[in-house]
């Protein structure tokens, strides 16, 4: 099996923008600016930090309630409707 290298593809010359171009880029950093989150990850991270304690439980606060009782009573289907005529309206 041979392998072949091309050694012949040249990069192509960077070409400057246009004034179009540019001023598409500084219109979208612009947006990127307004739109930028205030706070850092790293902000973030340090308020977190600053909550927390070893003291505290890391388990959430809202009381356990149970569910209801077992009757032990079993689950059984119900029976399918029979219809017996009684319920019959006039036109």
């Amino acid at each position: 099996m041979t392998s072949i290298i091309h050694t012949g593809f040249k990069k192509s010359k960077k070409r400057k923008p246009t004034a179009k171009q540019r001023e598409l880029q500084a219109g979208w950093e612009k947006l990127l600016k307004k739109y930028a989150p205030q706070t850092s990850v790293v902000d973030q991270r340090r308020e977190l930090r600053d909550v927390y304690s070893l003291g505290r439980t890391a388990c959430r606060e809202t009381p356990k309630i149970p569910s209801l009782p077992f009757t032990g009573a079993p689950c059984l289907k119900k029976e399918n409707p029979v219809y017996t005529g009684g319920n019959i309206k006039t036109i």
